[in-house]
């Protein structure tokens, strides 16, 4: 993937695609061609652009649609976890040795130690 300077991907706006295809009708009817940069080559370029980013955008909708799906299912398993743990907590309270081993599944709470960012976000740390 093609990286600018910084090291992160160049991403164009959303509008490219159409952007390259104008350019491509400007160069033709204008009759324009520079070192291996013609009209032909810039509806190519578009075209190609277009099918790959139809492409990438059905796959990131599929992607999308499966993971609010693994987010519903993962709820309600969440739910059934909690619902058990409530429950087994409830039968053993007076079991110290059991009591115990469910300690185990208790929620860990990850603290900041009240360091903020610049922008107001709350530092987490690594």
């Amino acid at each position: 993937m093609g990286k600018n300077g910084n090291g992160h991907v160049y991403r164009p706006q959303r509008t490219f695609d159409d952007d390259l295809m104008a350019l491509a009708g400007f160069f033709g009817s204008n009759g324009l061609s520079f070192d291996a940069i013609d009209q032909a080559r810039l509806v190519e370029a578009g075209q190609g652009q277009r099918e790959e980013k139809t492409e990438s955008d059905r796959l990131l909708g599929a992607y999308r649609a499966h993971y609010e799906a693994f987010i519903r299912q993962q709820r309600e398993r969440y739910v059934l976890y909690t619902q058990a743990l409530e429950h087994a907590r409830a039968k053993f309270k007076a079991n110290p040795a059991k009591t115990a081993e469910l300690s185990r599944f208790r929620r860990h709470v990850v603290r900041n130690s009240g360091v903020t960012r610049e922008n107001g976000s709350a530092a987490v740390p690594t």
